[in-house]
């Protein structure tokens, strides 16, 4: 097998764990391949059900991603990711999310996502 394109997307937690339910083995052949292949599908989806991905949905989600699009300083794309999949609930961890050029950001823009986030991590575990 070759990898032909190795970035074409990021996927969230929510995404990963969609497709896991979507393709979960109901018939596979008894082999060694699909015993692994349903062996690291059990041991994702259990991994990701201590993630704040078990109560989000597309709508929810959408709401973050437009929350953090019209926040004054700029986000890439893979923090917004990294906020999505494990929301931070301080400082420190916002700050070990974001790059380093964002470090000059002053505490009150900081508070400032963080109310944000945590608005919509509220939202996620309705």
């Amino acid at each position: 097998m070759e990898v032909k394109n190795p970035q074409t997307a990021f996927l969230s937690n929510y995404e990963v764990l969609s497709l896991i339910n979507e393709m979960k083995p109901t018939s596979f052949t008894v082999n060694q391949e699909a015993s692994q292949f349903a062996t690291i599908m059990y041991e994702t989806s259990h991994y990701l059900q201590d993630f704040p991905c078990i109560n989000q949905n597309p709508d929810k989600i959408h709401r973050l991603m437009t929350t953090l699009k019209d926040f004054p300083i700029p986000l890439t794309k893979l923090e917004k990711l990294m906020i999505c999949n494990n929301p931070p609930e301080s400082v420190l961890q916002l700050s070990l999310i974001l790059n380093e050029k964002k470090t000059h950001m002053t505490e009150c823009e900081s508070n400032k996502i963080l109310i944000n986030i945590k608005r919509h991590r509220l939202n996620f575990e309705d």
